[in-house]
């Protein structure tokens, strides 16, 4: 992505760090939706997507501070973001309609707005955890909120090494087959 005038951010060193953390525990997950959208054309445009996804939690900022769970504005944001860049790169998705497409050029407040109410209505983030048992989200939690090593997860657990990374697949296998299926 090139950057031109409108892309450059003024943050704030909260607000930096503010999405440097949203963005790292939420790393795994826009990446997993923005695959099951794009599929097969991920290698070719899911890099610049991600980017997009970056630089629109940039953008909303202030949107995303307020909320009480930026995670779930994430998530559907990573995919409307993965159906658009597709559509830039005239790439024909399944079970797309336009009605979900929006313009590159409407990320104004109607895209914010729509964002919101799917977050609200949807409840996309307790959708995806709840595909977990209360096992799992604990790993989860331990592993991608609190960005702690296998070897950690283990002895805080009471389990070996393999068992939190065999738990971490499973874990990951059941975040994307919730993201496939039409929780979202």
């Amino acid at each position: 992505m090139k950057a031109n005038e409108k892309d450059v951010f003024r943050l704030t060193v909260d607000e930096a760090e503010y999405i440097k953390e949203l963005i790292i525990r939420n790393e795994y997950i826009i990446r997993a939706t923005v695959r099951a959208v794009l599929r097969e054309k991920f290698d070719q445009i899911g890099d610049d997507c991600i980017s997009e996804v970056y630089v629109l939690t940039c953008k909303k900022i202030k949107v995303l501070k307020n909320h009480d769970k930026p995670d779930a504005w994430i998530t559907v944001a990573a995919r409307k973001v993965a159906k658009n860049m597709a559509r830039k790169h005239n790439t024909v998705l399944k079970n797309t309609t336009d009605d979900e497409i929006t313009d590159a050029s409407s990320e104004d407040s109607v895209f914010e707005d729509a964002l919101y109410n799917i977050w609200t209505e949807n409840g996309s983030i307790d959708k995806l955890l709840n595909a977990l048992t209360q096992h799992e989200r604990k790993i989860y939690n331990l592993i991608y909120e609190k960005r702690l090593s296998s070897k950690e997860a283990a002895i805080i657990m009471g389990v070996s090494d393999s068992t939190i990374s065999n738990m971490v697949a499973t874990i990951k296998r059941k975040i994307k087959n919730a993201i496939k299926t039409t929780l979202f």
